[in-house]
């Protein structure tokens, strides 16, 4: 199981690498918000292998504090 989380969370890192190139394509406010989205998934993805992949036994959370921290930053 945990080899397969690891090869999808590493599959969704490189699609979200790709559709990085993209965003300069859209309107700036949805450009803005698919950043965030997709910097906030990839630290849940982060927290899931910081869990070592136990997604069954606890949730994989990222906390409004870090939420804001990182559309701050984006």
């Amino acid at each position: 199981f945990k080899r397969l989380i690891r090869n999808q969370i590493s599959r969704a890192r490189s699609l979200y690498a790709l559709a990085e190139v993209g965003e300069s394509d859209l309107p700036p406010g949805a450009a803005f918000t698919v950043k965030v989205a997709g910097r906030v998934y990839g630290e849940i993805m982060t927290v899931i292998e910081k869990m070592d992949y136990q997604v069954f036994s606890k949730r994989a959370v990222v906390p409004k504090w870090k939420k804001l921290w990182i559309a701050a930053w984006t």
